[in-house]
């Protein structure tokens, strides 16, 4: 997706502000940002909401955010741009990626202005960064009196929005895609495929059946690596579909499936925390798939449910139901789940469960539950109208 599509659909889809800088600069300087019109930063927190700064004293430009400029003529998926200048600058991939502001920075030499677009990001570690010998870096609970740029006023919003989020990430989510690939290829290329047919192509069918022939715009909000949403963008042809998940490594198994095809143009991927889904945007079908039992509890659940109702117009949601109120091999498979592929999930749901926490979210006129019985167990599916 080019840089100006993405650019547009985040503007459309998240609602972001835009902060302004604009500055005299000397004809080194100014020859030296021509090339380079747009750019990403990262406001990045630990899990005590800590901020990540630094300085390099070779560049005398004071405290500073994670950044770096993005080339123009290529391809552009901004999560893989935010995980490069990680790797080079912290050696670390980040996660839980949400963008908050454009940047619109110009630059003025006697009469002649150029203006550079950017898009601020805030982030978590995977893991332990390891900064070079040479810079000065910290995390901080304050802000320093002086930064670079705008990035004070970045870095400023970028707490106060760190401030109101109630649900942290669950990094264990998060890295278990990574920390388990190997396991991971043998069960999509090997296991599943023995039984699709009794499986996840009788999934399929139903979901099929069960959207609506045209729809626009579509949010999968944990998609895993699973390439259905690559079926659904060829069966129906949305203008836009929005891929979400918390595992980085689990988005990347999905571009890869649709790298150089035509519809590197209409999915965009986010890396974001389900309880905190920062989409200031009604879309035509919001989609959520095995991913219930990762709840803690009926309230995250029910948080769920109603960010959901405010960001779809039609909602699909299936899971497993629990395994030990089910079959012999739902139970095996669950074991095969938990201990070979280390699914995080526990919180498994009933039927009757299930439709009572939807009642208390939707009218029983705007809900249907279906079963679909599966060699893996029963599943329930949840179509929703509100």
């Amino acid at each position: 997706m080019k840089i100006e599509t993405t650019i547009n659909i985040i503007k459309e889809i998240y609602n972001l502000p835009t902060i302004k800088h604009r500055e005299e600069v000397n004809l080194e300087f100014f020859n030296h940002i021509c090339k380079k019109h747009y750019f990403i930063t990262i406001t990045l927190f630990d899990f005590k909401n800590r901020l990540f700064i630094f300085r390099d004293f070779g560049k005398n430009y004071g405290w500073e955010l994670l950044g770096g400029s993005i080339n123009n003529n290529t391809i552009f998926d901004f999560h893989d741009a935010i995980q490069e200048i990680a790797e080079k600058t912290i050696e670390t991939r980040v996660f839980d990626i949400q963008p908050i502001a454009f940047i619109q920075n110009q630059f003025d030499y006697k009469k002649s202005s150029i203006t550079h677009i950017g898009i601020s990001f805030i982030a978590r570690p995977l893991n332990k960064l390891n900064v070079k010998a040479d810079i000065e870096w910290g995390f901080m609970k304050t802000l320093p009196p002086k930064m670079f740029m705008t990035n004070l006023k970045i870095a400023d919003l970028a707490f106060k929005i760190i401030k109101q989020t109630t649900n942290l990430p669950s990094l264990k989510e998060a890295v278990t895609s990574e920390n388990l690939s190997l396991r991971r290829l043998l069960h999509k290329n090997l296991i599943n495929p023995l039984f699709d047919k009794f499986s996840s192509d009788k999934i399929k069918k139903y979901i099929f059946k069960n959207l609506a022939d045209k729809f626009k715009t579509f949010l999968d909000v944990s998609s895993g690596d699973d390439d259905l949403i690559i079926d659904i963008a060829n069966k129906f042809n949305p203008d836009l579909i929005v891929c979400n998940d918390i595992s980085p490594a689990s988005l990347d198994f999905l571009k890869e499936k649709i790298n150089n095809t035509k519809l590197e143009e209409k999915i965009i991927f986010t890396n974001h925390n389900i309880l905190e889904l920062p989409f200031r945007y009604k879309f035509d079908v919001v989609f959520c798939k095995n991913t219930f039992h990762h709840f803690k509890n009926d309230q995250e659940i029910l948080d769920a449910l109603k960010i959901f109702k405010n960001l779809g117009r039609k909602i699909l949601i299936i899971d497993i139901e629990d395994p030990q109120d089910s079959t012999i091999l739902a139970k095996i498979w669950n074991k095969y789940y938990v201990y070979f592929l280390n699914d995080q999930g526990g919180y498994f749901l009933n039927k009757e469960k299930f439709k009572k926490l939807l009642s208390r979210c939707f009218l029983a006129n705007e809900f249907v539950v279906k079963d679909i019985l599966t060699v893996k167990g029963n599943y329930l599916l949840a179509i929703i109208e509100s």
